[in-house]
């Protein structure tokens, strides 16, 4: 049995869409955590061997595929926490504008 060389970039994926899930639901511990664990696996994406047998075997459509998805599925990360970003300025803003405020009636 020939074994899964496009495994590592579809555990990639997987771990991208996951990423999103946890952006999307604010809980960026998790996020970090996972995130971490994902570019630990990113290194052995690049190997020649890798890209070699890949090629061999004739997946490289679909390898291009699974990094066009991975893109996509990134491109999406970056808009929730840009997003998420906005919001935490926002946030900011509002609580020293209120403490101003309090500020000025205590005087």
């Amino acid at each position: 049995m020939q074994p899964d060389l496009l495994h590592p970039l579809r555990r990639f994926l997987e771990q991208s869409r996951q990423l999103l899930e946890l952006a999307e639901s604010s809980d960026w511990e998790a996020f970090e955590t996972l995130l971490t664990e994902r570019q630990q696996g990113l290194a052995s994406l690049g190997e020649n061997a890798l890209l070699i047998a890949v090629a061999k075997a004739g997946l490289a459509d679909e390898m291009r595929q699974l990094i066009a998805d991975i893109q996509s599925v990134n491109n999406r990360i970056g808009e929730v926490a840009e997003r998420e970003r906005t919001d935490l300025a926002g946030q900011l803003r509002q609580s020293f504008q209120a403490e101003k405020a309090i500020d000025a009636y205590k005087k």
